[in-house]
């Protein structure tokens, strides 16, 4: 933060806002999508989609905290090969213009910010979109209480890091493509046993084979045509 004080800039407002701090623009879209979430119902439970919504919310502020904390509020390194710096105008306008938006998006009035919202929602669902916007709706809506929740969790997150990160590395790993080649392996054992069974050479075994097969395919073209 100290030796890049511009970038440290960008990433906080992007982390913030990617964390649903208000007033950031961040917080407008987490807080619609949490509202949307405490009022579905899936396979009967009321909650499960509120819970499932706000355990996503949680990682999204503790690897956005993270990224901001431990990248730029560590302790100084000194076995860097050149001094770190903020990069030229050429790198940095293009992350400034979007984290400006992300900024003014959150404080501009509602009444001037919805229309904008409305028009694109309703370019993307080919429908009549008409959206309530505001930073402030009250104690008693859920998703202020889930995002108050959310905050908690991925707070606690980076708190609890090392111990998390200890546990993680403790923990046995899984090792994706040695699961992927087994598999890959099994489904072409398979495919070899039933070639080698199929194609002995026995017309007999064939023919018992690919008649059913004819015959039914057949049959299933008569029946299934109307005329």
């Amino acid at each position: 933060a100290r030796v890049m004080p511009l970038t440290f800039g960008v990433a906080a407002v992007a982390s913030l806002s990617m964390a649903g701090v208000p007033p950031l623009a961040g917080f407008l879209s987490k807080e619609m999508a949490l509202e949307e979430a405490a009022h579905a119902t899936v396979f009967g439970l009321p909650w499960l989609v509120a819970l499932i919504a706000t355990i996503g919310a949680a990682w999204s502020v503790g690897y956005s905290l993270r990224f901001l904390v431990h990248g730029f509020l560590g302790q100084p390194r000194e076995d860097m090969a050149e001094p770190p710096h903020d990069p030229g105008a050429g790198l940095l306008i293009s992350p400034m213009i979007l984290a400006a938006l992300t900024a003014v998006g959150g404080i501009v009035p509602m009444q001037v910010l919805a229309p904008l919202a409305d028009v694109a929602a309703s370019a993307v669902t080919g429908l009549p979109v008409h959206g309530h916007l505001a930073l402030w709706h009250g104690l008693d809506s859920a998703a202020l209480w889930m995002s108050l929740a959310a905050f908690g969790a991925g707070v606690a997150f980076v708190a609890l890091w090392p111990q998390l990160s200890a546990m993680f590395e403790a923990a046995p790993k899984l090792d994706a493509k040695r699961m992927f080649d087994g598999v890959i392996g099994a489904i072409t054992a398979l495919a070899r046993r039933i070639d080698t069974q199929m194609h002995d050479g026995n017309p007999v075994r064939s023919f018992a084979l690919a008649v059913p097969a004819m015959v039914a395919v057949g049959l299933w073209a008569f029946l299934g045509t109307s005329n």
